[in-house]
């Protein structure tokens, strides 16, 4: 199950979802199904569900992610806590004093376990994606198993190529804007592809986000799903602002 033409975290797929089908198909993969764009830019409850029940309808048994955590006990005790009544008691309170969600949840954990492995790890990127999986597979699908592969040697958050063969996705994607040399990271079937010019992609798509707020109505954003406490509004604010698309992200 792939993204389509978005990464979840909002950002433009560097090989388009046709030839990355491609790709993986020529890699032995049987089957590959598209997560649809409003499925996969969400947060990561919407995002692992929707996988999940996509699984779920094609009759999948196993689930493999990766996870900077990869021992199932842990998670499962990660999920246990986030489960918890009183968690999500402690996630409003911390939210309501203008903490982020991955501060508040910190905190929560904090409060909840003496364990200080879990208080580490639950706030790193695939480890909340990996117990959203596990939700989902409680709510969902019980009968799938899953499988957490240990995420090794490049941080989620690495902007450079640090290590000869292994990379974060960041640090991979700034070396193409930085026009470096990434084949000994990625697989050679890859690096045979087409990557897109992001830096052009993103003044097209700057150019867009400007023509389509001054055409629309903002009431007329409320309509789109994930839409919500004015967000369209100061988008709309800072494209007077900005003069990319970058800065408006920063901006915003």
């Amino acid at each position: 199950v792939m993204s389509s033409s978005f990464t979840m975290r909002g950002d433009i797929s560097v090989i388009n979802k046709y030839e990355r089908t491609k790709l993986m198909l020529q890699a032995n993969i049987d089957l590959v199904l598209e997560l649809p764009f409003l499925a996969c830019v969400q947060s990561s409850d919407y995002f692992t569900a929707n996988a999940i029940l996509t699984l779920r309808d094609f009759g999948v048994t196993d689930l493999v992610f990766g996870a900077e955590l990869a021992c199932k006990e842990s998670l499962d005790k990660i999920h246990a806590i986030k489960k918890a009544s009183f968690f999500d008691d402690i996630i409003k309170e911390q939210l309501s004093k203008g903490h982020s969600y991955r501060a508040a949840a910190f905190g929560a954990f904090q409060a909840l376990t003496n364990d200080k492995t879990l208080i580490e790890q639950v706030t790193k990127p695939n480890n909340m994606l990996a117990t959203g999986y596990i939700d989902a597979i409680h709510k969902f699908a019980p009968h799938i198993n899953y499988h957490p592969i240990q995420r090794i040697k490049a941080d989620y958050y690495e902007q450079s190529l640090s290590d000869q063969t292994i990379a974060s996705a960041d640090a991979i994607r700034s070396a193409l804007r930085n026009k470096e040399d990434i084949a000994s990271y990625i697989p050679s079937i890859t690096a045979l592809s087409y990557f897109i010019d992001e830096t052009k992609a993103k003044e097209s798509l700057f150019s867009f986000l400007q023509a389509l707020f001054i055409r629309e109505s903002l009431d007329s954003f409320e309509a789109i799903l994930g839409v919500s406490e004015g967000i369209h509004r100061r988008i709309n604010t800072m494209l007077q602002k900005a003069t990319s698309y970058d800065e408006l992200v920063d901006l915003t």
